[in-house]
């Protein structure tokens, strides 16, 4: 059988409490999920193709040596318990790994701080010997997130930001805002070259909340996170 590892981004969750993003030193750039606290949580939305034993790595920084997430189903059963070592800092990077056992299909999995040291966390990594796992962000099923394809800044924000798409693709760019409750909020239409492109959006007019941007062109779509202050 062939290993196959897909990346999804710690800010691409689909739904989460107590967390926010930062800008990361760590190989790749982009943004990592910072300000964890006991208790505190992201959910993501995956599709196993096989029931099976999966190894989750999980890209993380702490200045302590006691921290700890747990890895939990939709239904709160505790997959895995993995403890945080001291990377020397918060932008000091190492990857922690445990095994979880996944049924087949869509489902979602939440990580969760379980120690009231904190953490930072940059992505997690799912492993399967068997056939390939697809993140499904929305209704489109993203097959590697491994890059960043999106980029929001500044984040937090009052009112404008500056989004990049980071893609080859050219031609029209539907670009959504969305509450936590999964309701639109403005949409805005945008016509993209190829290569990386930048769009300028204001939020000024919504409540201070956290926002999903989803960004949509032809065969493909991704999403990520910002922060209305």
């Amino acid at each position: 059988t062939t290993s196959t590892s897909i990346k999804t981004e710690a800010e691409n969750w689909k739904s989460m409490s107590g967390v926010q993003t930062e800008n990361t030193s760590d190989a790749g750039g982009g943004k990592d999920v910072g300000w964890i606290d006991n208790g505190d949580w992201m959910d993501y939305s995956i599709s196993a193709p096989s029931a099976g034993t999966y190894t989750v790595n999980c890209r993380i920084a702490s200045i302590y040596s006691t921290s700890q997430f747990q890895v939990k189903n939709s239904a709160g059963t505790v997959l895995a318990t993995v403890n945080v070592p001291s990377t020397g800092g918060y932008q000091v990077w190492k990857t922690v790994s445990a095994t979880i056992n996944l049924p087949a299909g869509a489902q979602t999995l939440r990580i969760q701080s379980s120690s009231s040291q904190g953490f930072n966390f940059n992505w997690f990594e799912l492993i399967s010997a068997s056939a390939g796992l697809t993140m499904i962000q929305g209704s489109t099923s993203v097959t590697d997130t491994s890059a960043t394809a999106l980029d929001v800044s500044p984040n937090p924000t009052t009112d404008k930001f500056v989004l990049q798409v980071n893609n080859t693709l050219a031609g029209n760019v539907t670009v959504q805002v969305i509450n936590a409750a999964g309701a639109l909020q403005k949409q805005f239409s945008f016509s993209k070259t190829a290569g990386s492109t930048q769009f300028y959006i204001s939020i000024g007019d919504l409540p201070a909340a956290t926002f999903t941007i989803k960004v949509s062109m032809t065969g493909w779509t991704d999403s990520t996170q910002i922060i209305k202050q």
